[in-house]
C-alpha cells in the first residue's frame, strides 16, 4: 500500500522478495542493484567486462538514443523512456548525429570489423542478452575502443571472484 507516492513497509519487503526471485537477480547480494536490470549491467556485475567498459558503453547508448530520438526512429526494445514527438532544433538534431558519428567511427574504424560493433550496438543499445563468450569478448573490444574515445583509461579485463 502507498501513502502519498511513499511505499509501506510492507510493501518494500514484498518487492524486496519479488526481486530476490528474478532470474537476473538470483544469486547476488544486492537483489535491488538497478544495474542488473540490464544485459550490460549484468555483464559488468559478474565481472565479465570493467567498469570503465561499462561506463562507456552506457555513455554510447545513451548517444546513440539520443540521436535516434532526434531523427525521430522507434526507440530500441530495452529503451525505458517514450520517444518524444516534439520537433528538435536543427542544431539539436546535427549535434547528436555528430556525437553518433564519431563515436561510431571511433567504434567501427579502431578494429575495422563489424562483429565488436554489432556486440556494442545489441547488448549496450538494444539491450539484447549476449549469445555467447566470443560475443562477449567482441563487446569488449568494442567498448574498450569507445573507452578510448571518451578520453577513458581503459583497464585490462580482469574476472571478478565468485
Amino acid at each position: 500500500m502507498t501513502f502519498g507516492g511513499l511505499m509501506s513497509i510492507s510493501a518494500i519487503r514484498r518487492s524486496d522478495e519479488t526481486a530476490k526471485h528474478q532470474l537476473h537477480r538470483m544469486g547476488t547480494e544486492d537483489v535491488l542493484d538497478t544495474s542488473l536490470e540490464s544485459p550490460l549491467g549484468r555483464l559488468f556485475h559478474f565481472g565479465k567486462i570493467s567498469q570503465v567498459q561499462y561506463e562507456a558503453g552506457i555513455r554510447f547508448a545513451g548517444i546513440a538514443l539520443r540521436y535516434l530520438e532526434t531523427i525521430g526512429a522507434p526507440r530500441p526494445y530495452g529503451a525505458s523512456d517514450p520517444p518524444s514527438d516534439l520537433l528538435r532544433p536543427d542544431d539539436e538534431c546535427e549535434n547528436a548525429k555528430v556525437e553518433y558519428d564519431r563515436a561510431f567511427e571511433a567504434l567501427f574504424c579502431d578494429h575495422k570489423r563489424r562483429r565488436p560493433t554489432m556486440a556494442v550496438g545489441s547488448i549496450a543499445v538494444h539491450e539484447q542478452e549476449p549469445r555467447d563468450d566470443f560475443e562477449v569478448a567482441m563487446l569488449r573490444i568494442g567498448l574498450s575502443a569507445l573507452a578510448d574515445h571518451f578520453d577513458h583509461k581503459v583497464i585490462p579485463f580482469r574476472r571478478r571472484n565468485g
